[in-house]
């Protein structure tokens, strides 16, 4: 367990390590966010980019309270599989975090592909904690009826697995093959289609489980 907590106070440094040697190089205004023409269409003072470099540390800190205050232990009784899910899931935001420093640099060298291939990432790595996920108060697809039933939530989870890693291998891959934005679109809308189908999902395993 601590060398995973080492591992990641490790990573949430690099951020924080590289914004500070290129702090000077920012202008005093940065982009926040991008349009589908790929171009800046918000900005904000350079000092907004401390929040970003702290974004993999915020994050760490949400999971080790969820660890801290889990009244059954659910999540530390998942050992190893909870902490590299956790190194995963903050290497993800360390990528993030330091490629919006990167483009802040100069707004010209924002590759909507990459940001998708990094939102494919975190995807992945959801999708390969999902099967080992126990039920809890805190992570995981919480609906009522995954709440209501351990054999709902396993089976809900084991689908879920499945639909993260398809979702992070798409939006990792199509990009580089047809990129425009009804590329967006299209992968933006296959999330948003996942997300509906598993909780039709968790209702459907549920009124199984009911009618037996």
């Amino acid at each position: 367990m601590k060398k995973y907590n080492f591992l990641i106070v490790i990573l949430c440094c690099i951020p924080v390590v590289y914004l500070w040697s290129v702090y000077s190089q920012l202008p005093e205004t940065v982009p926040t966010h991008f349009g589908l023409d790929m171009k800046p269409d918000d900005y904000s003072s350079k000092s907004s980019t401390i929040i970003q470099a702290m974004l993999p540390a915020i994050v760490a800190i949400i999971l080790w309270f969820s660890v801290k205050f889990d009244p059954k232990n659910q999540l530390k009784d998942m050992g190893s599989a909870f902490h590299r899910f956790a190194v995963m899931f903050c290497f993800s935001f360390v990528i993030l975090s330091c490629y919006m420093i990167y483009i802040s640099i100069d707004a010209t060298r924002f590759d909507g592909r990459i940001l998708l291939a990094i939102i494919g990432l975190l995807f992945l790595s959801i999708g390969n904690f999902m099967p080992a996920m126990r039920p809890n108060f805190f992570i995981g697809i919480r609906t009522p009826w995954t709440l209501n039933s351990d054999e709902v939530w396993k089976d809900t989870h084991r689908l879920a697995s499945y639909g993260f890693s398809f979702l992070g291998l798409a939006f990792i891959v199509v990009p580089f093959i047809v990129f425009n934005p009804n590329t967006m679109n299209v992968l933006f809308g296959l999330l948003i289609a996942f997300v509906l189908g598993i909780v039709g999902y968790s209702f459907y395993r549920s009124s199984q489980i009911n009618k037996s």
